[in-house]
């Protein structure tokens, strides 16, 4: 059986001799590796080495193409803005904040909403800290008049009874003056939007008239 088995052995290298002495005088006269059964024998290779696999493909990338093609990190990475990476600035403090006031000579300190408090509560002297109030500031629409300066309108500003006992139990509003007569309306919020929407509108149908006007010449 040994024997067999060696003299198998020795004709299949001799065959292997034959076929690569075949390829090689082939690729010296200009003609192609042969493929047979899913491998390529290519002449001129030490000890008869035979190339196992799939057909090559010469079209198909190298490493380094395939390398070279992948993008960077870089590449991956766009640029940010400054927007995104500079926090925007908080909001003015609407929380209330200890200060000075003046009740019957005493000075002592109450809380006060100095986001937009205008008021300089040691400068006043209050007879009743139920006296104490905060005031914003006015804002007002100036209109037009056939003789003299414009009269202001529509003037609004924030306002605030912290230690008063009504049914509103000292929260802020809107006060509202339709001239400058004196005679204050609180409006809440609820009002307040309904008013605002009205408003709007004014102007808007305003706006409609000066439109229909011709155009003056220059």
């Amino acid at each position: 059986m040994r024997r067999d088995v060696a003299s198998l052995a020795l004709l299949d290298t001799v065959l292997i001799v034959a076929e690569f002495d075949r390829e090689a005088r082939g690729a010296r006269s200009g003609v192609p590796a042969r493929q047979r059964n899913g491998r390529v024998w290519r002449p001129g290779r030490c000890n008869n080495q035979r190339v196992h696999g799939p057909p090559v493909n010469e079209s198909q990338p190298s490493r380094k193409d395939i390398a070279m093609s992948v993008p960077t990190t870089s590449a991956l990475t766009r640029p940010v803005s400054v927007a995104e990476t500079t926090p925007a600035p908080p909001p003015p403090s609407t929380s209330p904040r200890l200060v000075a006031a003046v009740v019957r000579g005493q000075r002592i300190a109450v809380p006060c909403p100095t986001g937009w408090c205008v008021v300089d509560h040691a400068a006043e002297n209050l007879t009743d800290l139920s006296d104490l109030a905060h005031y914003g500031a006015r804002i007002s629409l100036p209109v037009p008049q056939f003789s003299g300066g414009p009269e202001h309108v529509l003037i609004a500003y924030m306002a605030q009874w912290p230690f008063a006992q009504d049914e509103h139990r000292g929260l802020p509003y809107v006060a509202l003056e339709a001239c400058d007569s004196g005679d204050v309306t609180e409006i809440r919020k609820t009002a307040g939007r309904a008013f605002a929407d009205q408003a709007l509108a004014h102007i808007v149908a305003f706006a409609s008239l000066v439109e229909q006007l011709p155009e003056e010449r220059a």
